[in-house]
């Protein structure tokens, strides 16, 4: 039976990537995890270089004969490692091979096209990755002024609040926790940019990345969670399947381990309205302590607000590293941002330390209480 082609241009900041997938069921799982982070827009009228593309193929690929792996090219650049995969080439077409997703990325001069190895291929949380470098890459060739932080965040009385912190702090369990009530719209769950807007401050922008979610935050509100079905690969599902599965068969008390979800599927499960985001009202830095009771924040001085920043700059420990496949399709050469720009993001934006305790994991007042305060930061 033939699918329809379908073609949407997604734009971060002003960037765009086509993109082209057959079928209305991909098209839209893609729309539900990209957007609001990124924007569904018309066709670049600019004229110049054509613009970027991605088609998701819709045959599967097969390996030709002759094929061969002739070494690894750098294609993700993660928070603390750089991903570098197999190439394989035959007679002039060369592919690079992602095992993890199970399919193959064939690279034009601004094009990549993406098929499956076989039925296995998780093409929706491939893609996503994809676009998401593609228009990343775009912005950071045409930016200076804009720091990429490893952060999660929402969207609190109207500004953003970053939370950052080492692996294992507690960001994900206070953003689901903040979050979970309704009052505070989810913006990013890893990784987001944060801009110079000029007169009017700095601005933070949510990055659609996918969701890990470890065995204790699930365990600890298994409540939320409960409301997934138990079915395999939970990422490749639109919300419309989640929902009606979910209607046959709940259990919260199902045990899981790590978790993977969209950011849509995220924000099904706290029951949070998403945002791609907005002024920024603070940087604050996590830590989960069951020790304190409620919770404890206070303001931190320049100083220490730069070595904060520092620390959660996305991907500091993999710099300096070479531009990935990427980023080389559009002429980007990654760096660190600018000494000034570090400075005034720390000179200019409040950055606090939160701790929170075993009472804000239990009680929803508390969590009510922390918004409270972060909505009053200026």
């Amino acid at each position: 039976m033939s699918t329809t082609a379908i073609t949407t241009a997604y734009s971060l900041l002003g960037e765009r990537v086509a993109v082209r997938c057959n079928g209305q069921r991909l098209a839209a799982w893609l729309n539900e995890a990209l957007t609001p982070e990124l924007e569904v827009c018309g066709p670049d009228r600019r004229s110049g270089q054509p613009p970027v593309t991605v088609e998701i193929a819709a045959e599967p690929w097969h390996q030709m004969e002759g094929t061969d792996t002739v070494g690894r090219a750098v294609c993700f650049a993660l928070d603390q490692k750089v991903a570098a995969l197999p190439v394989r080439r035959a007679s002039d077409r060369t592919w690079i091979q992602d095992d993890h997703f199970a399919v193959v990325y064939e690279l034009g001069p601004r094009s990549v096209k993406i098929s499956g190895f076989g039925d296995r291929g998780r093409m929706g949380p491939a893609a996503l990755r994809v676009i998401r470098e593609l228009t990343l890459a775009q912005v950071a060739a045409r930016r200076s002024a804009m720091v990429e932080l490893h952060a999660a965040a929402l969207m609190v009385a109207g500004r953003v609040a970053l939370l950052v912190g080492p692996k294992g702090a507690g960001k994900t369990t206070t953003l689901v926790r903040l979050a979970a009530g309704g009052r505070a719209e989810l913006v990013a769950n890893d990784r987001l940019l944060v801009v110079a807007s000029g007169q009017d401050g700095w601005s933070a922008q949510g990055v659609p990345t996918l969701v890990n979610v470890r065995r204790p935050t699930l365990a600890r509100f298994a409540h939320l969670f409960g409301v997934l079905p138990p079915v395999d690969h939970v990422i490749d599902r639109t919300l419309a399947e989640l929902r009606t599965r979910a209607d046959q068969n709940v259990d919260e008390s199902a045990e899981h381990s790590d978790l993977a979800l969209s950011p849509a599927q995220l924000a099904y499960v706290l029951g949070a309205r998403r945002s791609g985001g907005g002024p920024l009202g603070a940087v604050v830095a996590v830590r989960v302590d069951e020790h304190q009771r409620a919770f404890r924040c206070r303001s931190l001085n320049s100083a220490e607000a730069r070595a904060v920043i520092d620390a959660n700059r996305f991907g500091v420990t993999t710099h300096p590293r070479p531009a990935t496949v990427f980023e080389t399709m559009v002429g980007h050469s990654p760096s660190a941002p600018p000494e000034r720009v570090l400075d005034s993001l720390a000179r200019e934006v409040p950055v606090l330390e939160l701790t929170v305790g075993s009472e804000f994991l239990r009680d929803p007042a508390v969590a009510e209480a922390v918004l409270d305060a972060l909505a009053v930061v200026r």
